[in-house]
C-alpha cells in the first residue's frame, strides 16, 4: 500500500503539520482534515463559523439564550406559530429555535421582521430596480430551507399586505416548508383582522405555542430604575 505524506499549515494557528493520504477505491483519502493541525484548532475554526452565522439575527438576540428548551427543540423540527402579547419572550424563543438550528452548517435560514420586509417591498415600487415587490415576495416564499418571520400583523393591514402575506404563508404551508413565524395576534385576530385564508393555513401547518407572561422589557426598566433610586 502507497502511503503519501503531505504537509500542511494549519488555517487557524499557522503551525506547519504533516498529514498522510491513504489510497481508497474513489483515490486517496486524507488521514485527518488537512487545513487544521489539531481538533483544537478545527473546533475553534468552526466556533468562529457558527458565530458569522447568527449574523442573520438582530444583534440584541444572538447572545440571549433562551430557557425553553423544550420548546426549542420542538422548533428544530416543526413549523411554529408564536404568539402572545408584547415582551413575553416571543422573539427570544424563536432565535434560540434558529440558533440551534445553524449549528447544522448544512441548513439555511432567512430571518425576516415583517413590518421592515413589508416596507421594503413598498418601497421597490418607487426605484427602477430588476426585481420587483412580488420578485422578492417569491425569494422569500419559495426558500427551501428555514424562514422565520418575526411580528407578523405589526405592519399596517392593506389590501397589499393581505396579498403578499397570503402568498407567502400559502405557498409555504403547500410545499411543507419550515417555517416559524412570531406575533401579537392569536390566530383567531389574525382571522379576524387580516385573513380567514391565512390564518388557516398557519393553523394547518405550524404549531401554536401561546407564550404567558408579563412584559419582561418593562419588568427589567422597572428593575433598572429601583436600582438606581
Amino acid at each position: 500500500m502507497v502511503v503519501t505524506i503531505w504537509k500542511g499549515r494549519c488555517i487557524v494557528c499557522g503551525k506547519e503539520f504533516e498529514y498522510k493520504e491513504f489510497p481508497n477505491r474513489g483515490g486517496y483519502a486524507p488521514e485527518k482534515e488537512h487545513n487544521f493541525c489539531s481538533k483544537e484548532c478545527q473546533d475553534i475554526r468552526k466556533e468562529e463559523t457558527y458565530k458569522k452565522r447568527l449574523d442573520i439575527l438582530p444583534l440584541k438576540f444572538r447572545d440571549i439564550d433562551c430557557d425553553r428548551k423544550d420548546l426549542v427543540k420542538q422548533g428544530t423540527e416543526q413549523s411554529m406559530y408564536i404568539t402572545g402579547v408584547v415582551g413575553v419572550g416571543k422573539t427570544v424563543l424563536m432565535a434560540g429555535i434558529v440558533k440551534e438550528i445553524l449549528k447544522d452548517f448544512s441548513k439555511r435560514v432567512i430571518w425576516i421582521s415583517y413590518p421592515g420586509f413589508i416596507m421594503k417591498l413598498q418601497s421597490l415600487f418607487r426605484m427602477n430596480d430588476e426585481i420587483t415587490p412580488f420578485g422578492r415576495a417569491e425569494e422569500v416564499a419559495e426558500f427551501e430551507d428555514v424562514l422565520a418571520i418575526d411580528d407578523l400583523g405589526s405592519e399596517k393591514i392593506t389590501d397589499f399586505v393581505k396579498q403578499i402575506t397570503y402568498y407567502i404563508i400559502n405557498y409555504r404551508e403547500q410545499e411543507c416548508l419550515h417555517t416559524l413565524i412570531t406575533s401579537n395576534f392569536s390566530l383567531q385576530e389574525i382571522d379576524n383582522q387580516i385573513d380567514t385564508r391565512i390564518s388557516s393555513r398557519i393553523g394547518g401547518m405550524c404549531k401554536i405555542v401561546k407564550i404567558e407572561g408579563k412584559d419582561r422589557r418593562l419588568q427589567k426598566n422597572q428593575l433598572k430604575k429601583s436600582v438606581r433610586n
